[in-house]
């Protein structure tokens, strides 16, 4: 990821934890074009940061949404794919590894 894909992440991870709560989508609508695969990763590193921080409460903030969105992404990469059987069967195998514990 570039250095400054990277900065536009943590800003808007940043805008995520201090906005008032239910103005969430408005940032990440505004900030859209940040918002990915990538960004979605950046969110879980961040909220693992944030656990081993002893902020358990914004890390569990941010694994939720990184969850929403990831499942938003997947879905609209679903709907776009031509191919949907196989994709669909890939959907319910990282749906499983998901579930799976460590």
């Amino acid at each position: 990821m570039k250095q400054q894909q990277l900065t536009a992440s943590l800003r808007l991870i940043d805008d995520l934890l201090s906005c008032p709560q239910g103005e969430e989508w408005i940032h990440l609508k505004r900030h859209g074009s940040v918002v990915n695969a990538q960004f979605v990763q950046v969110m879980e590193q961040v909220a693992s940061q944030l656990d081993k921080q002893q902020r358990p409460e914004a890390a569990t903030f941010l694994h939720n949404w990184a969850a929403k969105l990831h499942h938003i992404l997947l879905r609209e990469a679903l709907s776009s794919s031509p191919d949907r059987g196989s994709d669909e069967a890939s959907l319910a195998f990282i749906v499983k590894l998901l579930s799976c514990p460590e």
